[in-house]
């Protein structure tokens, strides 16, 4: 398999400075049998359509789930996102796509997105020893 290119949390600092992207803010929740990736309450920007999404386990560097679509597609998902949920429209390299693999309890993990307009977004979660998806980054400081 071939290695991907990912958008760490800095790199999407960084396009937040340019003028032609903007960046999102996304949550993870649910339980480790039903992830969910939803726009934050407090995100100033609310894009509509997702076009790519990868979720990458932080400690093995690792894709575990990954999707590309083109922008010429119809809207090929919205927020909340189901983990493991195919994206719909013409796919972007299939040979790069990942299927959706199991996650484990005590992984960190970070998912990114990319949204119409060069819109980006990401967070990292955990699965707690109970099975539930801890938000990292707007978890309490005794949770994360």
């Amino acid at each position: 398999m071939r290695p991907l290119v990912a958008f760490p949390l800095s790199t999407l600092l960084l396009l937040s400075l340019s003028g032609c992207s903007y960046v999102y803010e996304i949550v993870a929740k649910g339980t480790v049998d039903a992830p969910v990736f939803a726009l934050a309450p407090s995100s100033s920007q609310r894009p509509q359509c997702l076009r790519q999404i990868e979720v990458r386990d932080i400690g093995a560097n690792a894709v575990v789930w990954h999707q590309q679509v083109d922008y010429d597609s119809d809207c090929p998902a919205r927020f909340p996102l189901r983990y493991g949920t195919r994206l719909e429209g013409k796919p972007i390299d299939t040979d790069l796509w990942v299927e959706a693999m199991p996650l484990a309890s005590g992984v960190i993990y970070e998912v990114t997105t990319v949204s119409e307009g060069s819109g980006y977004g990401a967070t990292r979660f955990r699965i707690d020893t109970q099975g539930r998806v801890v938000d990292l980054a707007n978890a309490p400081r005794d949770e994360a």
